[in-house]
């Protein structure tokens, strides 16, 4: 099998996969008998104490500069408050629905991209962007007469989560794209004992418990933090500044879409047709952004 070349073969396949690592992190929110800002927090502390291990262990640098100290926060506390409003949506329409609020960072992307970047979006990816969404509201088979008023508030913070993935994204690009930047994995470790911080402290204002108790649920905590959180947002960090920002945004759509897939296999969701057939859309649509498939994006290389 050949390995990828080029530098957006390269991102789309770390991010590919990173997206696909991230998907099993709602199902620890699902089994953990624990608050939701206090989850993120020991998810996020777990992440970091295993990054910053394999920094330190590799002799890398993980004091950030003063320049790149002021975006690593930004980044921290994008994430924090990303990860609360998730979870707070999660609470208000459930996750399949709160999932897919969050992931319209990818209109917010694709906008920033656009009129701040000056990226061409084509039109593969002008069109995929609607299609994947379509697709997922599809696999998740909601019915707008099952809405009921009480719900405003979960579609608000889930919108609002969006919005904060958004800029946690973009502030996790620059930090990998500056001269003066650390390694994938020291920058990530950084990112996550801030922002572990920053959610501990809203979950503390949110009246949770500060502790995880219970020997089950550390265990659960220390494989989500560290064989999930870790492991999947390096490989992010890794491919999302290699990629356009619209073409990042739509390939992190694969996490919600696994996500669904793991519920069917490991909690028996039940699925219609009508799921079935919103699953085939999103993924045609994600396919649909494969780099160097079209002839521009070949046009584009010979400029490189």
């Amino acid at each position: 099998m050949k390995l990828p070349s080029s530098p957006s073969a390269k991102g789309f396949a770390f991010v590919l996969a990173g997206a696909a690592i991230i998907s099993a992190a709602p199902f620890f929110v699902r089994v953990v008998d624990a608050g939701p800002s206090m989850i993120a927090s020991y998810r996020l502390l777990w992440g970091s104490l295993a990054l910053l291990g394999i920094a330190l262990y590799r002799s890398e640098r993980i004091l950030p500069s003063r320049d790149m100290a002021s975006v690593i926060l930004w980044s921290s506390i994008f994430f924090s408050l990303d990860l609360i409003s998730w979870h707070q949506s999660i609470l208000y329409v459930g996750p399949g629905l709160a999932t897919i609020l969050t992931n319209f960072q990818v209109f917010f992307l694709a906008a920033y991209g656009s009129f701040f970047l000056k990226e061409a979006l084509g039109l593969r990816r002008m069109l995929s962007i609607p299609l994947v969404l379509a697709g997922l509201w599809l696999l998740l088979d909601i019915r707008i007469h099952e809405f009921s008023p009480d719900i405003g508030f979960g579609l608000a913070a889930g919108l609002l989560s969006a919005l904060m993935y958004t800029g946690f994204i973009l502030t996790l690009r620059r930090s990998q794209t500056s001269c003066d930047r650390l390694s994938p994995t020291a920058n990530m470790g950084v990112i996550s004992l801030c922002a572990a911080v920053f959610t501990c402290i809203g979950g503390i204002a949110g009246g949770e418990d500060l502790m995880i108790h219970g020997l089950d649920n550390n265990l659960l905590m220390a494989v989500c933090g560290i064989g999930v959180h870790a492991l999947g947002w390096v490989l992010l960090s890794k491919g999302l500044p290699l990629l356009p920002a619209a073409q990042g945004g739509l390939l992190l759509m694969f996490q919600p879409l696994l996500s669904f897939a793991w519920d069917v296999i490991l909690f028996d969701r039940p699925t219609s047709l009508t799921g079935y057939l919103g699953a085939t859309l999103a993924l045609g649509a994600i396919a649909m952004s494969v780099p160097g498939s079209s002839a521009s994006d070949k046009k584009k290389k010979t400029k490189l």
